[in-house]
């Protein structure tokens, strides 16, 4: 075949194009596909959060001081004020924690309460991971001191679950406590931090163990 006859040869010349095209077909298609996987664990995580705050505004606070807690301030009978309750946040491990004067004596964790609520939320995102979950309990204006339900605290926090996105340091080893999101494209090698996620609701009778 003559040189000037192989140049015009166009034979073949649709493969070379798919060739060419090909990589960047795929690469649109995988975009779609993980932006589609991404919104739907968006979706999944989001309810898990609703789901676990619904569990604990009646079941049993994890923060065991709650019940117990003495407000000097405030007459029998009035609504115990939203400031007479610093944030309380419990988490996966050890005891919960409160910065400020208005804390519960006690800050001890209730790790069947933290469980239950965990159990929960695995419900609708299995992959969720106990050291992803904050509970945080604070002060809502709402409650009566003197309340004649004894088996419920006086104070009828906001309470908050949250599926954390950040890292925490102990003893100068860093966690990661965040959920992570693994395109198609880069499984092995390439994730994504998912935002965090929570959501609020009061507290209502705060005992037991089942919710409805």
């Amino acid at each position: 075949m003559s040189r000037l006859r192989f140049l015009r040869d166009e034979r073949a010349g649709t493969m070379a194009e798919f060739a060419l095209t090909l990589p960047l077909l795929m690469t649109f298609l995988f975009a779609i596909i993980d932006g589609g996987r991404y919104l739907y664990q968006r979706n999944k995580l989001e309810k898990a959060a609703q789901m676990g705050v619904r569990m604990a505004v009646v079941t049993t606070p994890v923060a065991t001081g709650l019940k117990a807690m003495t407000f000097t301030s405030v007459v029998p009978g009035e609504t115990i004020p939203a400031s007479a309750l610093n944030p309380v946040v419990c988490r996966d491990t050890g005891d919960c924690s409160c910065t400020g004067t208005a804390c519960p004596s006690s800050l001890a964790r209730d790790n069947a309460a933290f469980e239950r609520i965990y159990d929960r939320m695995k419900l609708f995102y299995p992959a969720l991971l106990k050291n992803n979950v904050e509970i945080v309990y604070s002060g809502s204006g709402i409650g009566y001191l003197g309340d004649p339900d004894t088996t419920s605290p006086d104070v009828k926090p906001v309470v908050t679950v949250r599926i954390r996105n950040d890292a925490t340091t102990v003893a100068g080893k860093t966690t990661d406590n965040s959920v992570t999101f693994i395109p198609l494209t880069g499984y092995g090698w390439a994730t994504m931090k998912m935002p965090a996620f929570q959501s609020s609701l009061t507290a209502e009778d705060l005992v037991g163990s089942q919710s409805n």
